[in-house]
Formats: C-alpha cells, structure tokens, sequence
C-alpha cells in the first residue's frame, strides 16, 4: 500500500474459513479508507479489496485490490498484488 493510506476494512467468516474476502469504501463511516491530501488529490484509493485463502499445507495466499481515481484519467485504475505465504518453522 502507497505510504499515507490507512485502511479498515471487514467482511464476514465462519470460524474455520479458509476463504474470506475483507472490503473498504472510501466514505464509509465504519470501514473506510483515508488518505495524506496529497494522494487524496492525486491517486484517490477508492476501493479496496482483499482475499484470503488458507491451505492445509502451512500456507496462505493473499490478492489485493486497490481501485484508485487517478488524477485526469476517467477510469479507475487497478492496483493489484498477490502472493503466497508459508509459516516459517521455528529453531
């Protein structure tokens, strides 16, 4: 996530999931998105995504989307980002 952007964002999941999805909505009064001014004015984050899978395999996969209002385009840009973990063994 670009430095000046706090996010709180939920979503819903059985205690066992090994899949949920986590959102924000710029505006939102509960879970939101809030930015320095300089990206508020220039890169607004408008909408943000994640989703979490969790395998049985000590591993978990994230895909992250970050839906920005670029100053001077019209459509929204799509910053994307994924990646899959596994749990380090301890010494």
């Amino acid at each position: 996530m670009p430095r000046g952007i706090a996010v709180v964002a939920e979503g819903t999941a059985e205690p066992m999931a090994q899949f949920f999805t986590l959102a924000a909505e710029v505006g939102s009064e509960t879970y939101g998105i809030c930015s320095t001014r300089f990206l508020d004015r220039e890169f607004k984050t408008v909408r943000y995504e994640l989703t979490v899978a969790v395998y049985d395999d000590q591993t978990f996969s994230y895909e992250e989307d970050m839906q920005l209002r670029i100053k001077g385009q019209k459509e929204r840009f799509h910053h994307r980002d994924k990646n899959r973990l596994k749990r380090a063994q301890s010494a």
